[in-house]
């Protein structure tokens, strides 16, 4: 018993550090949500574990999910350590700030961490000895002792997140620079100037952060008349947008300096805006900078990109038209890139790792289904679904595929299928709405005595079901003796709706849908 308790603990907590929830249901959108109400209410287990002895444990299972990636965002984890940081027990408030530089691996992550240790203090004076030590054993890391010009440039980069600059970190910290180094970059940090004279003149590394601090400084001070002399500074020091006056990012030149040193990531999502400033001209060099990144399998495997990130970037460029933000964005389409977007959708595809795990994935057959998705710009509900079923065909090897209206009808999906193929097979023309009772999915596999690990259902925004529907998946799980079978409702068009039983470990409800809900229902399976 002690030992089904210990895994049921283990198990919530997870949920909380990858979910940012203990009750099973990922929000993928949380924008309407208090989120550190939220948390407080779903980390209860937290405070449980350490009372009873198990803070150590808490504070293993943080660092295994941060090192290990398994969190779509960093949120939960960064608050849960806040938690053990600020505790009452002497050995996990050690090992979790210990843990600090591990898991803050940028300066968002440690401004948003200090964050949650203020909330956590209620009242209290200062952060106490020990949080002060393990804030200065971050800006004293090994990393930036050996290459001071790192810190500088995350320091120049992340100057302010969730109400904290480096300054004020420095200051509340009382942070010591170990090396002339990381003094060097404190110093200028802290006060804006620095002073190479009372360093080596043969220091390489001084110098190279000499050149950098000026660079930044000359781009800071560059008008409208001075584009050529930033576009140059960009390419000698590879200045991001961060380095960049406001003013000057209309400038079509310097977009195009900054398009050279962008990461895969950043180059998608800013496609739209890059074709805005006419820089995709036909054959031209900037043109085959994007199509040599969009088409090297290589380099979408090495950025891990996922072949959702590429169908959004791919529907929403080829349309020419931005609507996600207040201000609507339109560009001239360049098709040669819109068909390496198609192109690099598929070859996106190496980059995710298969579970291994029996997998029967169901799509609503409705024809609400046709909505867009909440988080995923400009793709429908079925679009997303279907692209699912495409990857999950070429990645896993036993995967099932079924289509759901009034009754359940099983899919052929194919590893050499397109997109378009399967779309036509997922084709509701000939289906009736969907029934009243989504247990459908689940129904059909105990008649078939199909046994999966797991069973995903995209559909709307799963409002049918209720206890016929948690009673279908116990009646599957116990037919087939499967006690551990996960089952995932993706409502994919909803923002605050749920099925699933809050206190069944092995059910979880995801609300709304992009890449990261990927991720999580992935981790959930595997």
């Amino acid at each position: 018993m002690a030992g089904q308790n210990n895994e049921k603990d283990r198990q919530r907590l997870l949920r909380f550090l990858i979910y940012g929830r203990d009750d099973g249901r990922y929000f993928v959108n949380k924008r309407r949500v208090n989120v550190v109400r939220d948390f407080s209410q779903h980390s209860r287990i937290i405070d449980r574990m350490i009372s009873e002895g198990k803070g150590m444990d808490v504070v293993g299972l943080i660092k295994e999910v941060s090192m290990c990636g398994r969190a779509p965002k960093q949120g939960p984890l960064l608050y849960a350590l806040a938690v053990c940081a600020r505790c009452n027990d002497g050995p996990t408030k050690r090992a979790a700030l210990r843990c600090l530089t591990d898991i803050c691996r940028t300066p968002t992550h440690l401004f948003q961490f200090v964050k949650f240790t203020s909330i956590q203090r209620e009242g209290s004076r200062g952060w106490g000895r020990a949080q002060r030590k393990a804030v200065s054993e971050w800006y004293n890391q090994a990393a930036f002792q050996n290459n001071p010009k790192k810190l500088l440039r995350l320091g120049t980069k992340y100057k302010k997140r969730h109400g904290y600059t480096h300054r004020d970190l420095i200051r509340l910290a009382h942070v010591k620079p170990k090396t002339h180094h990381i003094k060097f970059v404190i110093q200028y940090i802290v006060k804006g100037m620095y002073n190479s004279s009372n360093f080596d003149d043969s220091d390489s590394m001084i110098k190279d952060a000499e050149l950098f601090i000026n660079g930044v400084e000359q781009a800071k001070k560059c008008k409208g008349n001075d584009i050529d002399d930033l576009t140059s500074l960009i390419r000698r020091y590879n200045l991001t947008r961060e380095h960049i006056p406001t003013n000057l990012l209309n400038s079509p030149d310097v977009w195009r300096a900054l398009m050279y040193e962008m990461p895969m990531h950043a180059l998608v999502r800013n496609l739209g805006r890059i074709s805005k400033h006419e820089l995709l001209h036909p054959h031209s060099p900037e043109e085959q900078h994007i199509l040599e990144n969009l088409l090297d399998e290589e380099k979408l495997r090495c950025a891990k990109i996922h072949p959702l990130t590429i169908l959004t970037a791919w529907n929403s460029y080829k349309l020419g038209s931005s609507i996600r933000n207040e201000s609507p964005m339109q560009w001239p389409v360049n098709q040669t890139v819109a068909d390496a977007l198609e192109t690099s959708f598929y070859k996106s595809f190496s980059s995710c790792v298969a579970t291994n795990k029996r997998i029967l994935i169901a799509i609503d057959g409705s024809e609400e289904m046709i909505k867009p998705v909440v988080d995923l710009q400009q793709v429908s509900a079925r679009s997303a679904a279907v692209a699912v079923a495409l990857l999950m065909s070429r990645v896993e090897s036993s995967t099932d595929f079924v289509l759901v209206s009034d009754s359940v009808s099983p899919v052929d999906v194919h590893p050499y299928d397109n997109l378009e193929t399967v779309s036509f097979k997922f084709s509701t023309s000939e289906c009736a709405c969907l029934s009243d009772d989504a247990s459908n999915p689940m129904e059909w596999a105990m008649t078939s005595s199909k046994q999966y690990d797991a069973i995903v259902f995209f559909t709307t925004c799963a409002t049918n079901g209720g206890n016929n529907f948690n009673e279908a998946m116990r009646q599957y799980r116990s037919r087939l003796g499967l006690p551990s079978t996960r089952l995932v409702v993706v409502a994919m068009t909803s923002n605050n709706n749920s099925i699933t039983n809050p206190d069944d470990i092995y059910m979880l409800n995801v609300v709304g849908f992009d890449t990261k809900a990927m991720k999580v229902i992935t981790e959930f399976i595997r």
